[in-house]
Parts: structure tokens; sequence; C-alpha cells
């Protein structure tokens, strides 16, 4: 009786075995295509880095990138700062894309757009304008630091 029990619920659970393992699958692939995406985003920014110094030299050409960076800053800090004033002058909280109001989740879950979405919004409410400011100045430093070894 026991045994049939155990085969009964396996077969039960296999498909939600399935899904999870596939799921799991698919969240380690993004997790490795966006690492990807950012390293090949770091290598273009030094290869930035190292063709402004040929054109300007090493000094100028950090400041420009610092500058490049608070200015990247600025532009997210003013998109979040329009978006929150949408939402206070709606009078009312959206909740994020694949959400409802009571907060479960519709259906198989979220997409993956979603998900960086919602990423990237907690990131920037997690920070403070001098932090992303001084992110800059640190990656326009470090960027400097690495043509001078050159």
């Amino acid at each position: 009786m026991i045994g049939l029990i155990s085969r009964l619920a396996a077969t039960a659970l296999a498909p939600a075995r399935f899904a999870a393992r596939r799921a799991l699958v698919e969240a380690a692939l993004m997790a490795a295509a966006i690492l990807l995406i950012v390293i090949a985003a770091v290598f273009a920014i030094i290869a930035l880095t190292c063709w402004l110094s040929l054109q300007v030299g090493l000094v100028n050409a950090s400041l420009i990138m610092c500058g490049l960076f608070i200015v990247a800053a600025g532009v997210v800090l003013l998109v979040r700062a329009s978006s929150a004033r949408r939402r206070r002058l709606r009078g009312r909280s959206v909740p994020p894309p694949g959400l409802s109001a009571a907060g479960s989740v519709p259906g198989a879950g979220f997409r993956p757009e979603d998900l960086a979405m919602m990423a990237t919004r907690d990131l920037v409410k997690g920070l403070s304008p001098f932090q992303l400011a001084l992110a800059a100045a640190v990656a326009g430093f470090i960027g400097g630091r690495m043509l001078d070894r050159k």
C-alpha cells in the first residue's frame, strides 16, 4: 500500500519537478547571459577609455569617462523621479509587472524582462544620488588606473 502511495505521489510530482528543473536551467542560463553582457560592457568601456586617452590624453580621458558616468547616473535618477512623480499624481501605487494588487503571481511566473526591470528598480531605489555619483567616479578612476599601467 505504501509503495502504491509513493508511486502515485511521484507521478503527481513529476510535472512539478520537471517545471522546477526547467525554470532553474533557464534562470542559470539567463544569469550567465547577463554576466557575459556586463563583462562585454566593461571591456567596451575600457576600449573607449583607451581610444579616448590616445585622442585627448590620459587624465582628460579619465575625466571625460567620469563625467559620462555621472551624466548616466543623473539620467537614471531623473527617470526614477519622473516615475515616482507620475505615481504620486495618479494617487496610487502601481504594482510591478506580473503582480496583481494582492501580490500574487499569476500564471507560471515572471517574464525575464519583468525580472530585469524589477531588479533594476530595486537597485536604483537602494542607492542615493551620492552613491551613484561615487560609483561613477570610482569607475572613472579605475579606468584611468588601468590605462596608466599600459
